[in-house]
């Protein structure tokens, strides 16, 4: 695994370290070189290879987005192949390897740059690309995360509370096709495919998981499960939950939410509607800022407690029995490969 993590002035770390995660869950990190410093690499995807993986960071403080080639024979290595800038603040990175394209989000002006990528993992081509906004609405645009989903390019619109649809061309670019609104105070921040092929989208500010249908080039809003009746209702009232990460069991079960606001896990029961309905919150480390599940076991970066935590899913509940710690600062972005 491979984790990213928050440099100055936001944390104390920067670039990447690889993880080993035994199946009783402990793990092992140790650095990741790079022929120059990473600047906030808070945010990775990979394409497999097979001797490893082409890695691809945002750079947050440097408005970049880099590619690299990591060896899983040499794991604290990682060659840097290619530098891209992109928009200001970005955030979040996909990468669609039958395409050949990836898409930064970039939090600070609400822009979505694409890249072609090339056989070997380099990258080329930036384009920028916003949708259409007034000036008011670019000023508090914040994109935060954009997936590839079927035919269609989705991202998320946390200023707006909007979740974008966008059709992808063979060249990388995106031409915007419409936008689904979510209750205004949402801030929607990341967007999930359900094993089922559905589109959730977790919501930072109201921490509400919502569930979209697309086709024909619109999304459609289907469910809204608010805080207050999937676990979170104190976190919305005393003024935000800050959810941070969905992510779901292998099964399609059970789903996952960082919240910030109480430093809390919310485990979830997908019922046969496949709407989350709460099960347990579990506490852990400080800022679970992401997480991704690996067989039976949730691992979960808690950013503001240099930590990295592991946990065993009860298959049937969904509540979470710790495991094993590693010290790793300011993780932001846990990557398995």
């Amino acid at each position: 695994m491979i984790i990213g993590s928050f440099g100055p002035p936001f944390g104390k770390g920067g670039g990447l370290a690889s993880v080993s995660v035994d199946v009783d869950g402990r793990m092992h990190s140790v650095p990741i070189r790079t022929e120059r410093p990473l600047d906030s690499a808070t945010f990775l995807c990979a394409v497999p290879r097979e001797d490893g993986a082409n890695l691809y960071a945002v750079e947050r403080s440097s408005n970049r987005v880099a590619a690299l080639r990591w060896r899983r024979a040499v794991p604290d290595e990682a060659e840097l192949l290619d530098v891209l800038d992109v928009g200001e603040a970005p955030c979040h990175v996909a990468v669609d390897p039958g395409r050949g394209v990836g898409v930064v989000s970039a939090y600070g002006d609400g822009s979505l740059t694409t890249f072609t990528r090339q056989g070997d993992g380099s990258i080329h081509g930036a384009v920028r690309h916003v949708p259409p906004l007034t000036p008011a609405e670019r000023a508090v645009s914040r994109a935060h995360c954009a997936i590839f989903a079927g035919p269609y390019v989705l991202s998320s619109d946390l200023g707006l509370d909007r979740v974008n649809v966008w059709h992808p061309a063979a060249d990388g670019s995106l031409t915007w096709l419409s936008s689904a609104a979510l209750p205004a105070g949402s801030a929607p921040r990341h967007l999930r495919v359900h094993p089922s092929g559905a589109v959730y989208v977790v919501c930072e500010r109201s921490g509400a998981i919502a569930t979209l249908a697309v086709g024909d080039g619109v999304a459609h809003v289907t469910a809204y499960v608010p805080p207050s009746t999937a676990g979170g209702g104190d976190l919305a009232r005393a003024g935000g939950a800050s959810a941070a990460e969905l992510a779901f069991s292998g099964d399609g079960r059970l789903a996952f939410v960082g919240m910030r606001a109480d430093d809390s896990i919310a485990s979830y029961v997908l019922d046969g509607e496949g709407l989350p309905v709460w099960a347990a919150s579990s506490p852990g480390g400080r800022s679970p800022r992401h997480h991704v599940v690996i067989g039976d076991m949730l691992l979960v970066a808690y950013q503001d407690s240099d930590e990295v935590a592991s946990f065993a899913i009860s298959r049937g509940s969904g509540i979470l029995r710790p495991l094993s710690r590693v010290t790793t600062v300011s993780p932001s972005c846990l990557l398995p490969i």
